[in-house]
Formats: C-alpha cells, sequence, structure tokens
C-alpha cells in the first residue's frame, strides 16, 4: 500500500479511491490524453493544462514560473 495517514476518517475514503478499493472505478477521462480520475472537478482542473491561448494568471515574481493554479 502507501504511507498516506490523517487525522480524519473522511479524508481516508477520499484517497482510497486512488488505489480503485472496493471495485470503484475512475469514471472521468480526458479526452486528450490518458489521464483518469474519480472526480469530475478534478478532470475540469486538468483540461486547462491543455488549453492553448489561455493566460495564466498566477505568476512567481522571482522567475519565469506561469501557472492557472494558485
Amino acid at each position: 500500500m502507501c504511507d498516506y495517514k490523517t487525522h480524519f476518517k473522511q479524508n481516508l475514503k477520499q484517497h482510497q479511491l486512488v488505489h480503485d478499493v472496493q471495485g470503484i472505478h475512475k469514471k472521468y477521462k480526458c479526452g486528450m490524453c490518458d489521464y483518469k480520475t474519480h472526480w469530475n472537478s478534478s478532470l475540469k482542473r486538468h483540461k486547462l493544462k491543455h488549453a492553448e491561448g489561455i493566460d495564466k494568471k498566477y505568476k512567481c515574481e522571482l522567475c519565469h514560473y506561469k501557472t492557472h493554479f494558485k
């Protein structure tokens, strides 16, 4: 297994989905790559990685790094 630890039961249940516990399968799939997830919100966030021409509004003040995510 893995070394994941948490104080909250709900966090553990959500984490266990990563391991396809109890036959639960990742039902949200990206149409542009092999990415799969259990959550629609994660897929929406992932799809931003494929978007061209979208301004990355979070920019590092110390280097040229830019991202969609805060």
